[in-house]
């Protein structure tokens, strides 16, 4: 028998309080395909995401992230990101999403410091984090009140390895800034679309702002984000709309008016379009009110 004894005191990561757990997902790739979950963010909590098997394509923030079996996914709060659902070769994945963290010398709810990739492999510890967050999920499922301060350490168990791995891999770095004319162009049309997706959006009002011809823009911006331009506007739209639908009780009329849909029936076949179900259908799957 080998006994190992704690003889190091320590200082606690949480001295502003422990994180409070939101969520957890069971994530299967077959109903993921048939429904995705577009280009969204989070304002108010971070997600975890760990890949049980297969293998996909992950976007977070236009940057195209290759994902595979014992990779992990951080997305800080109000980090913008997508999957590629074209991409997913039986990509299964658990899910966990947290709030009121606070890492010091990072923003609210962030555990990536900036620069660091959010993609990165669990090592040597991919089964400890598969179980951690298998046994989030499965004591959450039973809705048993007494198990959720089971779950919340159990969440601040696997953060705790999640900070060793972020630090272990700092050298695995990405580079935000725009490097050629391309990356610049596309940092601009991107930055356009995000402050009037809920605007009527059209390449000549991108063009018209970025002075920009349309041609290029349109070019520039598929080449680095693989979507066309109002490809990307529509994809951030719906995505909104799910976290509308989900989160929130206005009415469906009400989401479609607020993200710039003049025509109800419109939103309607885009939503079911790229969402594989009805706005109504995906509120009835997916509310948490």
């Amino acid at each position: 028998m080998i006994q190992c004894f704690v003889t190091d005191k320590y200082v606690s990561e949480f001295q502003s309080g422990l994180p409070r757990l939101v969520s957890a997902s069971k994530m299967d790739s077959r109903y993921k395909s048939a429904h995705p979950r577009v280009l969204h963010r989070h304002d108010s909590f971070l997600e975890i995401l760990y890949a049980r098997s297969g293998s996909g394509v992950y976007i977070i923030e236009n940057k195209r992230y290759n994902i595979a079996k014992g990779d992990l996914v951080i997305n800080n709060a109000g980090v913008l990101h997508d999957e590629d659902a074209s991409m997913n070769k039986n990509l299964n994945m658990y899910c966990v999403t947290v709030t009121n963290l606070h890492v010091d010398g990072l923003p609210f709810n962030c555990l990536i410091p900036d620069g660091v990739s959010p993609v990165f492999s669990a090592g040597e510890y991919r089964d400890i984090i598969e179980k951690l967050m298998s046994m989030i999920y499965f004591l959450l499922v039973t809705k048993q009140k007494n198990f959720i301060e089971a779950c919340t350490h159990l969440m601040t168990a696997l953060i705790y390895l999640l900070l060793h791995l972020i630090e272990r891999n700092k050298n695995k770095t990405i580079n935000n800034i725009p490097t050629t004319n391309k990356d610049y162009i596309a940092l601009k049309v991107k930055n356009y679309i995000d402050s009037h997706f809920d605007e009527k959006i059209t390449l000549k009002s991108i063009s018209d702002s970025i002075c920009v011809s349309q041609s290029y823009l349109s070019h520039a911006f598929k080449e680095i984000a693989g979507y066309s331009p109002i490809q990307y506007a529509i994809r951030r739209r719906l995505g909104e709309a799910q976290s509308l639908l989900s989160m929130t009780a206005l009415s469906i009329s009400e989401i479609a008016l607020r993200l710039g849909f003049d025509n109800q029936s419109h939103f309607h076949s885009l939503f079911k379009k790229y969402i594989g179900m009805t706005p109504g259908q995906y509120r009835r799957t997916y509310s948490n009110l």
